[in-house]
This record gives structure tokens, C-alpha cells and sequence, in this order.
């Protein structure tokens, strides 16, 4: 997102909405989308654990069964009144200790403030605006209120999203891989001193991180990743959960599973291609092994978008609202600097792209402030959008084009 106001005039923003919060007079929006809603609140049940109805009710939402523990602690202590969805199978229900609202009706309620779940902002924000709402005065990121909330209120520094990629070596070669990956002329890993310097100064800079995930390339291949981890347990009570992405090709080493088990808030993502029948038979191993291990793991499987651009984007204009309706904001720490998308990073790395200072953050700096970063991890870059965001969908509805996952080249 772009963040274009004044550091007074946020601080009035945040004012207002906290004393919503705190009086019990918001609405949520969003509560099918991804994660939900309604997991981010306690909603007068302190300490609430969902139960086995309430775990199956979200599994039956689409979301994960483990998730539920995202952004409890940033948001602790607000309240909201129900939660609006678009999904009409659940109108009128209760869904996890929450009230599900039709949209239709916010125009007959009267004045009303809304928090929307990220995922799908950008859209909810329009259709929020064919009601005659207004944002910052009806309704809210919710991601937004709760990081400058932080900020102004209890003088924390809190990013959502953190990612860092430990390597550049990859078993697979997929024809469309976001990273690029298979355009690396050498594939290597990056030096462990290097990623124990960023770990160290990112914690420095900021008090709290809702979700680090470790990338590549695919981790499992860097042969320090369990020091890395270890390295991570000083700051584990800052995290609130660790992400070990992989593709399963690589079978994860015992050491790998027991430094994981003892971090108490990681977890293991495998993403299942589904390439042939070697691969399937790895798969089918690395699974096992999690299964047995007593670990916990994700098995994802998702649609690929093509995130390639055939043309490229040359209006500025046209770039900031790209931006804008991309709404990644997956922050990524590297070389010292926090880059608001990881994909600019990667494409300088192989050569493709510049490499563009404008791009991040440089957290050795002492002229970049603490709201800068916290700005940072809301996805805001005073250009108003990346180098690579030209020749890029993104996550840009506008610009979405399904395509096979994992092709080979």
C-alpha cells in the first residue's frame, strides 16, 4: 500500500480507531479469506483456543488448521461486533464465536467502522465505496490500524511479513518460478555470517514479526539451515510463527525436524507440484517422514499465476495503481536491507534487474526511522511501486493469468 499521509495526521487516524476498538464498535470484513477474520481478536473469550467444530468450521472455509494462532498477540484485546462476508453460505451463521453479516445490509445500518482482513482489501475497499463509505474514516486495513497501533501506542515496531531466502540452489527447475531461480548462472547459497548479520540487525530495528519464512531456492538444500534456526531461538518470543518453505525434492534431515519441534511457533510448508512420478515418489517420503516425526507441517497445494510480463508497464501512473492492487507486501531482509517485495532482490541477483536502492530500506542506516520500517512492512516505498513491478503481474487482479504450476525447462 502507499502510505501519502502526514506522521500527525496518522496518528489522528489511529486515535479515532483505537477508541472504536476499545469501545467495541467495529465491524470486521473478510472472513473467508484466507486465514480469517475473526482469529485475530479475543472477542471477550481470553485466552480462546478454537475448538475441534471451530478447527473443522475454518478447514471448511479454506483455511489451515494450524493458523488460527496468527496475529493473536498483535491484536489482543480489540473487540469487534460482528464481521461482515461475501460468502452467502454463511450469512447470518456464527462462525468461530463470531457473527457473519451479509454486506448488502451495511448501507441500511447507519454510521459504522470497518476493519478488512488483508487478503482481499483492495476489493472490499471498492466495493466498501459503491456504499458511500469513505476509507480512514469508515473503514480500515486492518493490517494498517494494528501496526500503527503499535507504533504510536506502545512504541513497537511490528512487521507482518518477513521472508528471507537462504539460497539460490534448487532440485527443480520450474519454467515460472517468482524467483527465478533457473536464470541464477550459478546457483549457491548465502553465506550463513551474512544471514546471521541480517537476523540480528532486523531484530534490532523492529520488535515483532507476525510470519518469517525461510525460502530459496529451497532451504532444505542449505546445509546451515539448523544453525540458521538455532540462531533464531533469541528471537523466537518476537515471532509469531516460522515458515520452512520446500518442495518437496529434498527429504528433511532428522536434525532439521528436532531443531524445528523445539522452536515451539515453526512449522514445515510443503508444496506439492505434482511433476511425475519421481518426484511424487519423494513426496510421498518427505510426507511420511513429517507424518511420523511429529513435526508440524502444511501441505499446500495452489494455482500458479503467471507473474511474467510479456509488456511492459510504462506509465507511472499505471505502475503505482499495479502496486497498489498487488498488495504483497511480503517484506524481505537481505544484504542489510528490507526490501518491501522479494522479488526485485531476486531479479537483481540473476541479472534480469536492476539493482535499485529505491527498491528497499538500508537498516544499517541511521537516517531510516522506525516508522519508515514500520511503513516498510505494510508494503509502502516512497517511489509508489518496485523496479521490477513493470514486468510483473504480481498478485495484481487485473493482471491474473492462471497457468500450469512447476513446469520444467
Amino acid at each position: 500500500m502507499v502510505i501519502d499521509k502526514s506522521e500527525e495526521k496518522l496518528r489522528t487516524i489511529i486515535d479515532d480507531w483505537a477508541k472504536a476498538y476499545f469501545d467495541g464498535e467495529i465491524y470486521g470484513f473478510g472472513l473467508s479469506d484466507e486465514i480469517g477474520f475473526a482469529t485475530f481478536f479475543d472477542n471477550d473469550m481470553g485466552e480462546y483456543e478454537p475448538t475441534a467444530e471451530d478447527m473443522e468450521n475454518l478447514h471448511n472455509l479454506g483455511f489451515r488448521a494450524d493458523t488460527h494462532r496468527m496475529g493473536r498477540r498483535a491484536g489482543r484485546g480489540f473487540q469487534v461486533k460482528a464481521v461482515f462476508d461475501n460468502n452467502s453460505q454463511i450469512h447470518n451463521t456464527v462462525q468461530i464465536g463470531m457473527k457473519v453479516l451479509p454486506p448488502y445490509e451495511i448501507p441500511n445500518m447507519g454510521k459504522m467502522k470497518i476493519a478488512i482482513f488483508p487478503r482481499r482489501y483492495y476489493s472490499i475497499k471498492r466495493q466498501l465505496e459503491s456504499y458511500g463509505l469513505k476509507e480512514y474514516e469508515d473503514f480500515i486495513y486492518y493490517n494498517f490500524f494494528v501496526a500503527l497501533y503499535n507504533y504510536f501506542a506502545q512504541n513497537k515496531v511490528l512487521i507482518w511479513k518477513a521472508t528471507v531466502a537462504m539460497t539460490t540452489r534448487c532440485a527443480l527447475k520450474c519454467k515460472d518460478c517468482n524467483m527465478f531461480i533457473p536464470y541464477y548462472k550459478e546457483q549457491a547459497d548465502i553465506p550463513f555470517e551474512e544471514l546471521a548479520s541480517d537476523l540480528d540487525l532486523l531484530f534490532n530495528r523492529i520488535d515483532y514479526v507476525q510470519w518469517y519464512a525461510i525460502l530459496g531456492g529451497d532451504p532444505l538444500l542449505n546445509p546451515r539451515l539448523v544453525d540458521y534456526l538455532n540462531k533464531m531461538k533469541k528471537y523466537s518470543n518476537r515471532i509469531a510463527e516460522i515458515v520452512i518453505d520446500t518442495n518437496g525434492s529434498t527429504i528433511p534431515e532428522d536434525s532439521l525436524l528436532e531443531c524445528t519441534k523445539e522452536l515451539g511457533n515453526a512449522r514445515i510448508m510443503v508444496n506439492n507440484y505434482r511433476i511425475d512420478a519421481q518426484y511424487a515418489e519423494t513426496y510421498d517420503k518427505v510426507v511420511k517422514k513429517l507424518k511420523n516425526s511429529g513435526v508440524s507441517y502444511t501441505l499446500r497445494e495452489y494455482d500458479w499465476s503467471q507473474y511474467k510480463r510479456q509488456n511492459k508497464i510504462n506509465d507511472e501512473n499505471e505502475l503505482k495503481r499495479h502496486y497498489i492492487r498487488c498488495n504483497q507486501a511480503f517484506t524481505a531482509i537481505q544484504s542489510k536491507r528490507l526490501y518491501t517485495c522479494h522479488l526485485p532482490w531476486s531479479a537483481a541477483q540473476c541479472g534480469i534487474g536492476p539493482d535499485d536502492l529505491e527498491d528497499s530500506l538500508d537498516l544499517s542506516s541511521s537516517s531510516v526511522t522506525a516508522l519508515d520500517i514500520v511503513k516498510a512492512g505494510l508494503g509502502h516505498i516512497p517511489r509508489g511501486y518496485t523496479s521490477r513491478c513493470s514486468m510483473c503481474n504480481g498478485c495484481d487482479p487485473d493482471y491474473y493469468e492462471k497457468i500450469p504450476k512447476a513446469v520444467q525447462l
